[in-house]
């Protein structure tokens, strides 16, 4: 039985100089990176590149002495580029869903050539454009939004035409309205790419020249473009 008592001994022993000895702790686990944040709540600014066309469907040209002469300004298929600069701000109104406000101007765009008879010819050209929208999206996935605007908008536009009857020219600044919609994806935390399409409507003045006449027409811009956007 002495052994019995040996070996207690020794075990007590043992569990005393363990409980003296400077417990080792295992560090803590580091805490988990949290994943970058992804939203579409805040400020941006960005900048794309695309083409555009107008059309003016409705435009009338009359020359004197010769009567009226049915015309009117229509693109051919020749889309001009154009860049645009813009920024905004986004706010969350559920989950899924967002509005905003953006503004932006835009130049360069389609020039479309003035079709008619008796020999007249000319162009009306978008030289540069101004607009504020209002946006709404939709946000399916945490990496894309689908979006749609409309808003005001501010066009330059060029107007020729000459003939045997004469002349008449005209550049202006007209107001208008544009609507259209978007996709925009997440690259990186601040960085996002978008696609969207345009289309926009403005008043052309009348313009008298000499022997030639411009009626008023409504000139109907569309564009496509790519954007890069960075976020705040």
């Amino acid at each position: 039985m002495k052994w019995v008592f040996l070996v207690a001994a020794a075990l007590a022993s043992s569990a005393a100089v363990a409980a003296d000895l400077p417990v080792r702790r295992s560090p803590p686990p580091p805490e988990p990176t949290a994943a970058a944040k992804i939203g579409w709540a805040g400020a941006y600014a960005g900048a794309s590149l695309g083409a555009g066309w107008i059309r003016a469907p409705q435009g009338v040209a009359t020359a004197s002495p010769f009567g009226a002469i049915s015309a009117f300004y229509v693109d051919e298929g020749s889309a001009r580029p154009q860049a645009r600069l813009f920024g905004g701000y986004n706010w969350r109104l559920t989950q899924a869903f967002y509005a905003g406000l953006e503004a932006g101007g835009t130049v360069g765009s389609g020039n479309a050539q003035l079709l008619a008879g008796r020999g007249l010819q000319g162009h009306a050209r978008e030289a540069w454009s101004g607009d504020a929208r209002v946006r709404l999206g939709v946000s399916p996935h945490e990496s894309v939004m689908f979006y749609g605007f409309g808003g005001a908008r501010l066009t330059s536009f060029r107007q020729s035409a000459s003939g045997a009857a004469g002349f008449a020219s005209n550049a202006s600044v007209n107001p208008g309205w544009t609507i259209g919609g978007g996709a925009e994806a997440q690259i990186t935390q601040h960085v996002r790419l978008r696609a969207e399409y345009s289309s926009s409507e403005s008043k052309l003045p009348s313009t008298v020249g000499v022997g030639i006449g411009l009626k008023s027409t409504n000139a109907v811009s569309q564009s496509g473009s790519l954007g890069l956007i960075v976020t705040y």
